[in-house]
């Protein structure tokens, strides 16, 4: 459990830490490794309900008093969250290892596209 409050603890810091100057593939590369941690917390047998609660636990520590901010980040977070848990376990290594970089790349892949979306709106 330790383990799993140490990785969920670095993936909520993450969504604290973006800055409005930093590129899109720099946060989208902070996003995608963060993903990949949830799934590793997945893949290690932990529960959702435990997860969810860790991470938000850990999201509300470091609040950046953004209201608006941290709505988005607890909706992203939570989406992740359920996305990661909606796959299934694997046994061997090599399909564990798999599934952690596909998750990851299909979080990047989706944050390019948002802001790719956002910045023609704007």
């Amino acid at each position: 459990m330790k383990r799993l409050i140490l990785i969920l603890a670095i993936c909520g810091g993450w969504l604290t830490n973006v800055n409005a100057d930093d590129d899109t593939y720099d946060i989208c590369s902070e996003y995608s490794a963060a993903a990949e941690l949830i799934m590793e917390a997945r893949q290690d047998g932990h529960t959702l309900r435990d997860v969810m609660s860790t991470i938000m636990i850990e999201l509300k520590k470091s609040s950046s008093g953004d209201k608006v901010e941290e709505a988005i980040a607890e909706k992203l977070v939570k989406t992740t969250v359920i996305k990661a848990y909606e796959e299934p376990l694997v046994n061997s290594r090599e399909e564990r290892k798999k599934v952690i970089t596909e998750f990851g790349n299909f979080t990047y892949s989706n944050c390019i596209e948002l802001f790719d979306a956002v910045e023609e709106y704007y």
